[in-house]
Formats: C-alpha cells, structure tokens, sequence
C-alpha cells in the first residue's frame, strides 16, 4: 500500500509485530506535504494478507 504523494521520494516504512501497514494512514498528509511517496506491506497473517503456510 502506499500513502503520500504517489509520485513523490519513495521511502519504504516497516512495522513491528503485531502491526498493518494500516499503521501509516495518519501519516498520509504529512508525506503528501512532504512529496514522500510512502511504501508500507503487511506481515503474513496481518492486514489483508494471507498466513504464512508452513
């Protein structure tokens, strides 16, 4: 998922566990001001993406 300017400096940001790149939302206007294209993922089994397969 990406927040920010979507054409702006790329910058991945990586969370903890346990944690979404839902955690990032609030950043959005910040690095839309900032032109920060903002390049968040989710850990398997969190957010919108499938469990890790063991």
């Amino acid at each position: 998922m990406n927040y920010g300017d979507l054409c702006g400096f790329p910058i991945i940001a990586l969370h903890g566990t346990p944690g979404s790149r839902l955690w990032f939302i609030k950043d959005d206007p910040i690095a839309k001001s900032l032109c920060i294209k903002l390049i968040t993922v989710d850990r398997p089994g969190f957010g919108l993406s499938d469990p890790k397969k063991e």
